[in-house]
């Protein structure tokens, strides 16, 4: 601490100062002048400390603004990587819902599709089978047509 503060490292007054205080009750004009010069370097020699300390303590109010704005400017860098990546997780949920959506139209498209080619292949067995029982039908026909014929030729 400085002694414009009247204490020293203890917490108790300057010893020096204290002696220079009781000592400007003698009136004597020599004396006088010997202790406003005493307290005058005092009050000099705490004028110079507390300038130096001033001083001090601007430089580290100076250094540490300047600390301070870097870390603004770090946390507002970061705050903007964190927006750009949100944005960006976003897109690519609006896309991922976009494509599901496309996905399950394709895949309901097809369904029905396959459906309708499922529907198209059993009435094309339908009709082959139709068409095959009655050309058995005509078969069965022709040949008990044919073997009457032999029949009738045989006899």
């Amino acid at each position: 601490m400085t002694s414009f503060a009247y204490q020293n490292n203890n917490g108790l007054a300057d010893p020096g100062f204290i002696e220079t205080l009781k000592n400007c009750n003698d009136r004597r004009r020599s004396v006088v002048h010997y202790n406003v010069k005493q307290m005058l370097i005092f009050f000099v020699n705490d004028r110079k400390k507390l300038k130096a300390e001033k001083t001090a303590l601007e430089i580290s109010a100076a250094e540490i603004m300047e600390k301070c704005d870097q870390i603004t400017a770090h946390f507002a860098l970061q705050e903007e990587t964190i927006k750009n990546l949100v944005q960006q997780i976003s897109n690519l949920q609006a896309d991922l819902r976009r494509q599901q959506v496309h996905y399950e139209r394709l895949q309901s498209t097809e369904k029905k599709q396959v459906q309708r080619d499922i529907s198209r292949l059993e009435e094309k067995v339908n009709d082959l089978t139709k068409e095959n029982r009655s050309l058995a039908a005509e078969l069965k026909t022709e040949f008990q047509k044919s073997i009457d014929r032999e029949k009738e030729v045989v006899r």
